[in-house]
């Protein structure tokens, strides 16, 4: 009996790409994206870290010796995208290019090209400058007293402030004091207040 001939893989493989974001501080081993193939069943994966390959160029150029750092990323045997390392947005890239290969059992292999951002967690307060002034006793409520000056924003805009004392002033959005009831000298001389700035990491 004559045997039946096993079809030949077609050696015919797509990959898609892959964009992708993941925040700062995302812990090692956080999926980030699993890579789609059509066609061949894919043996392996590898991933081309750009970050690797320009710090071994570099290390080999400066110091005739590959200095191998971890890589960011790392890639499994279905295509599943993990972080390998910490990412820290203020000082570290924020974006990666990197270029996955997959390869099928009679070894064709296609390639897609990967994109990741690393995205920033508002971390930092805002700092205000000291603020000090004087008014006349009976001025009209809604009156100006003066406007809160930002020295730092932190790491994200400033989009509100408020006040410790609420009943005698009011602050806007942008920081502008005013009088919120009749000041009166003989009641009180001096108010001592507070102000709030607050962005995305909060007061």
């Amino acid at each position: 009996k004559k045997e039946k001939e096993k079809k030949p893989l077609t050696s015919k493989m797509t990959m898609t790409n892959l964009l992708a974001s993941i925040d700062e501080d995302t812990a090692i081993g956080t999926k980030i994206g699993q890579v789609e193939v059509e066609g061949d069943k894919v043996k392996s994966f590898t991933l081309d870290d750009d970050k690797q390959l320009s710090e071994i160029n570099r290390a080999t150029t400066i110091n005739h010796s590959p200095s191998i750092k971890p890589p960011s990323f790392k890639i499994n045997n279905e295509g599943i995208i993990t972080t390998n390392i910490n990412f820290d947005y203020e000082s570290g890239k924020r974006e990666y290019k990197l270029m996955v290969t997959a390869i099928n059992s009679v070894g064709t292999s296609t390639q897609a090209n990967v994109i990741i951002t690393i995205k920033n967690i508002p971390e930092t307060l805002p700092t205000l400058e000291d603020f000090s002034t004087s008014i006349d006793e009976g001025i009209s409520i809604g009156t100006l007293v003066g406007e809160i000056k930002i020295l730092n924003t932190g790491d994200s805009e400033v989009f509100k402030f408020e006040l410790s004392d609420t009943t005698n002033f009011k602050i806007d959005d942008i920081g502008k004091v005013t009088t919120k009831t009749l000041i009166d000298y003989e009641k009180k001389t001096e108010y001592n207040l507070t102000v709030y700035a607050m962005n995305e990491t909060g007061f």
